[in-house]
């Protein structure tokens, strides 16, 4: 069943907003509709719309929105709130009871869009005018890295020297940073490793790979106070390695390699 929210306007109008998937990759494409339905019978209590009586809605849009949630201290952190794209549905809507009505909506999000986290949320948010009122339904969706970025993360578990990892957006240049944690025997050389990867509307994957050794001598303690133990290089991947596993390893093995040639070379 599709991920909703509904609202009850009042005992005989219901109004639904649905979309296809409740969290979505960067870059996918979000599809719903909106729901109206006026029900026939009016309970004798419900004088917020009488029986037999005509709706008339007017500026039905939605919109997708993000939210960014400011740190605070206090019980109820600061929201910014901004539209990332909106759509006028219907100009003018009008039901008589035992009616309903449905729109579609469709929006793509951009493929290196802010993923949700605890400092940044997305929702889905329909508004229409009833009676003079603008009356709100919004619905929360997730957001999470490219299956693309996701894939190469995989892969360097699957078929290679890493165990597991973890993901986090970086607010201030926009990537998606992935950090991995090595095999105990790629442990001896490197604390862990990290992907700064952003996916271009092209399809490719771009991005830096960097490597954080382990000390081994006196002067490697030394050279980690000022970050000289930490290396890295660029990392591309054409859309034809995506959908290979193998290739995506071995891509990320041959500039890993490259990294601990040169720390070798230097020493």
């Amino acid at each position: 069943m599709s991920p909703s929210h509904q609202v009850v306007i009042a005992d005989t109008f219901h109004v639904e907003l649905r979309t296809n998937q409740a969290s979505y990759h960067q870059g996918e494409v979000i599809t719903g509709s909106l729901n109206f339905t006026y029900d026939e019978q009016s309970p004798a209590d419900d004088l917020t719309i009488p029986g037999n009586f005509e709706l008339s809605l007017s500026n039905i849009e939605v919109s997708l929105q993000e939210h960014i949630i400011e740190q605070s201290s206090k019980a109820t952190s600061p929201q910014l709130s901004q539209t990332a794209e909106k759509t006028l549905l219907c100009d003018s809507l009008k039901l008589n009871t035992g009616e309903n009505h449905s729109l579609d909506f469709q929006f793509t999000l951009p493929h290196n869009c802010r993923i949700t986290d605890q400092k940044h949320q997305w929702s889905v948010r329909c508004a229409f005018t009833l009676n003079q009122q603008v009356r709100t339904i919004e619905h929360p969706i997730s957001i999470k890295p490219a299956e693309s970025l996701l894939k190469i993360a995989n892969a360097c578990v699957s078929q290679g020297d890493f165990t597991e990892f973890n993901y986090h957006w970086n607010q201030r240049q926009g990537y998606i940073s992935i950090q991995l944690k090595p095999s105990p025997e790629l442990y001896k050389e490197i604390d862990h490793m990290k992907l700064r990867l952003s996916l271009a509307e092209s399809g490719e994957v771009k991005g830096s790979l960097w490597v954080n050794l382990q000390e081994k001598r006196w002067q490697d303690y030394f050279n980690a106070l000022f970050d000289k133990d930490i290396k890295r290089c660029q990392i591309d991947f054409g859309p034809s390695q995506l959908n290979s596993a193998p290739q995506l390893y071995a891509k990320v093995k041959e500039k890993l390699t490259y990294l601990l040639n040169q720390v070798k070379s230097q020493k």
